[in-house]
């Protein structure tokens, strides 16, 4: 089968494979080691429909915490091309390997160019190449399972949106073309799509309603407690989540931070901390709130630590204090923390500031 156009090199993909889960709309590509029918990659499709924005993907795939990211991929095939990715994953880019999971847990940022073409695959199983006697088949958009992917970008599409020459229409607007391997039931992917599709009417229907909160994708457990839509188990109470329709509603109070002296932080939005805090330059968000701790001997630095939160997720970073920040965990471990590398708090965690000033994390309703 060929591909239909009107002239130039055609934006096409070629996946395989099953186990895993490409996604492909509105000019996006996300390849995600999970299974069809994981909560995530609902949300993700929503997101593609409703929220193409690189960010707002990205957080999705952090909002259970950056432990729990699965091994992915998202490809801007429009406009400013770039891709994102973590995990194990394999990657070649016009032929060439390209490192991507140095096991220090960062993610792969790059740009693409017109003509580019980007092979990725799970497993090592790498991504270039096609199955013997595959066939071809068309894909607009949709949700399929696969474990590798090829996508080739248009050399006459317009990166920059500008240019010459007519706008394709809706009709001409080439295809990615899919290719199935043999035992793949094609009915399997349309009822993965269909239950995606389905799930996204019901996110749709009704305008949100303004709120100065953020707004998140929720649950209930039993006992009643707000979580994020997609956890095993309640941020709260600990208890088991029954699975149910995840809504959007105001992010509630995500916990808040026992301070010295019996003072306590609650976190509704972010924070700086330390002797004379200030608003750092790079700030993003409402103005965070400023929290002097008291410190004669000066061990706590002016600008110690921030407090994040990003969608359910509170991150706590050292600020390049001169006597460290570490973290505690329930169990008794430590871990020092990183200058300027944002770490997520769990229920139950301590900070500790220069070996002097203790905060504790607590998890509230």
């Amino acid at each position: 089968m060929q591909p239909r156009g009107t002239s130039g090199r055609p934006a096409a993909a070629t996946y395989r494979g099953t186990g895993a889960t490409f996604l492909r709309s509105g000019g996006w590509a996300v390849l995600l080691d999970l299974s069809p029918a994981h909560p995530l990659v609902e949300l993700c499709w929503h997101l593609l429909d409703v929220t193409p924005d690189l960010d707002d993907l990205l957080r999705a795939l952090v909002d259970r915490g950056l432990r729990d990211v699965p091994a992915f991929l998202v490809v801007r095939e429009t406009g400013a091309r770039r891709l994102v990715a973590g995990g194990a994953l394999t990657l070649a880019l016009d032929g060439t390997d390209v490192p991507n999971d140095r096991g220090d847990g960062a993610w792969l940022d790059l740009p693409l160019t017109d003509g580019s073409t980007l092979d990725a695959a799970f497993g090592g199983g790498g991504g270039g190449g096609e199955e013997p006697h595959a066939r071809s088949l068309p894909l607009r958009d949709g949700v399929v399972t696969a474990t590798a992917f090829r996508l080739v970008l248009d050399r006459s599409a317009d990166a920059g949106g500008q240019g010459g020459g007519e706008a394709p229409s809706a009709d001409d607007t080439q295809p990615f073309f899919a290719t199935l391997q043999s035992g793949v039931e094609a009915q399997e992917d349309e009822a993965s799509t269909a239950t995606v599709r389905a799930h996204r009417a019901v996110m749709d229907a009704g305008p949100a309603a303004e709120t100065q909160a953020p707004r998140v994708l929720a649950a209930v457990c039993p006992a009643g407690h707000l979580t994020p839509a997609y956890a095993g188990l309640c941020r709260v109470c600990r208890r088991t989540v029954a699975p149910q329709q995840a809504f959007e509603t105001p992010r509630p109070v995500l916990g808040r931070l026992a301070l010295p002296e019996g003072g306590t932080l609650v976190l509704d939005r972010g924070a700086v901390l330390g002797r004379a805090p200030h608003v750092p330059g790079d700030w993003v968000g409402p103005p965070p709130r400023l929290v002097t701790l008291p410190d004669p001997d000066q061990d706590v630095s002016a600008q110690h630590v921030s407090v994040v939160l990003d969608l359910w997720n509170v991150l706590v970073c050292d600020l390049g204090s001169t006597n460290g920040t570490a973290l505690v965990e329930p169990d008794g471990k430590v871990r020092p923390l990183r200058a300027y590398e944002p770490v997520p708090l769990a229920a139950g965690d301590v900070l500790v500031l220069a070996d002097v000033v203790t905060l504790a994390y607590e998890v509230q309703p």
